[in-house]
Order: structure tokens, then sequence, then C-alpha cells
């Protein structure tokens, strides 16, 4: 049988040992020393979590664009503008239509009033209809994010979705010779895991499933069980 790179458990001293010791065939070690090693799961509640903050923060993004909307500005402003001008027709007409009748005056006040109390209501009209359909995308929105989060729920398979490793090693060669290797972390996925969450993880967190090598897979194994009961 062909191995291409065989790693195997050394157990050295007692069981308090602060080193994982994996040697190679050739005679390579990795010693890792377990003080330093940081190893921190990440669960469906996890990624919940981030997905619901990111969706809240979308909709928030379009409660802010319906707030700065041009067209609502400006319907705002125009209706401002007929209510100012429906109190200067009317002022007209207190002033010009009763004691001290001015007729000229007293007309243009009269149709000035009615003409600006019809565009008024068309304005306002229009302002409520715009409003109305934001609110009703908002809702739109948030139940889609409630029925998003619902789905990703109840298709999951594992509690823990994967593993964070954050480890460095002294490489021991076959000439006994000792070198410190940098720092690494690694991701150790759950094999259960659905190809769909390994894109949400992706697209909500930023997390990628990166190829391991024979060390990383070892380590995966040795200190991740994604099963409670292990």
């Amino acid at each position: 049988m062909k191995i291409v790179f065989l790693l195997f458990l050394l157990l050295i001293g007692s069981c308090s040992s602060n080193n994982l010791i994996f040697e190679q065939e050739n005679g390579e070690k990795y010693i890792i020393d377990k003080s330093n090693l940081k190893n921190q799961n990440y669960s469906i509640n996890d990624l919940i979590e981030i997905v619901n903050r990111i969706e809240n923060n979308k909709i928030k993004k379009i409660i802010e664009s319906q707030q700065n909307d041009k067209d609502i500005q400006s319907q705002i402003n125009k209706n401002t503008f007929l209510k100012k001008k429906l109190a200067e027709s009317q002022n007209l007409i207190n002033n010009n239509c009763g004691q001290w009748y001015r007729p000229e005056l007293c007309n243009k006040g009269m149709d000035s009033l009615e003409k600006d109390k019809e565009l008024l209501v068309m304005g306002e009209e229009k302002l409520e209809s715009i409003k109305l359909e934001n609110e009703l995308k908002i809702k739109n929105e948030r139940k889609n994010k409630k029925a998003f989060i619902n789905e990703i729920i109840n298709e999951n398979y594992a509690e823990i979705h994967f593993s964070k490793i954050i480890y460095n090693y002294t490489l021991v060669d076959i000439n006994k010779i000792k070198s410190i290797v940098p720092a690494k972390s690694i991701m150790c996925f759950n094999p259960v895991l659905q190809e769909k969450y390994y894109k949400l993880w992706n697209d909500y967190g930023k997390i990628n499933k990166t190829n391991l090598n024979y060390l990383d897979k070892e380590i995966c194994n040795r200190l991740v069980k994604f099963d409670k009961n292990n």
C-alpha cells in the first residue's frame, strides 16, 4: 500500500503533556504546543446571527433611502407651497369679499382657493400613496427575511458547522534541526454540512472553504468533535 504522507500521534510523558506530536514516516516531527492553540466552534446559531444582522442592515438602508427619496421630498415641498398659497388666498377672501368688497381681488382669491385645494388634495393623496408603497416594500422585505432564516434553520443538518483553529508548530527535520513555523488558521468544516451552508458562510461571513494539507486534516480530526456525544 502506497502511503504518501503518514502521520500518527505519539503520546509522550503523561496524559497531562502540553504537546501534540505528529511524526511523518521519514522521521520528521511536528510539535504543537497546546497552550498556544486556539479552537473556536461556529454553529448554526452563529450563522443565523450574522445573516439576521446583515439582512436587518439591508432593510435599514432601504428605509434610509426612502426617507431621502427625491420624489417624496419634492411632493412635500409642493404640498407645503400649496398650503402657503391657500393661506394667502384665504387672506384675499377675508380682506376683499366682506364689508370692503373688491370684486377683482375677491374673485382671484376664490379661484385660487378652489384650484389650490384640489391640487393639495391630489398632492396629499400622491404622498400617501408613496408612503404606503414604501411601507409595503419594507413589510415584504421583513417577511422575506423571516422566511429565509426559517429555511436556513429547517434545512440544517449540523449544529456545529465548523471549527476555527489557530496553531503554530515546531518542525524537527530528519537531521534533528528545529525550526518554528509561524501561526496559521484553518477551518475544519463539518463533513455533513450541505453545500448551501458553505455558500452562506462565504456570502455572509466571508468564510471560505480552503484546502487543508495533511497536517491540517490530522489536527482537525484530532481536536474537533462535531458529534456532541463524542
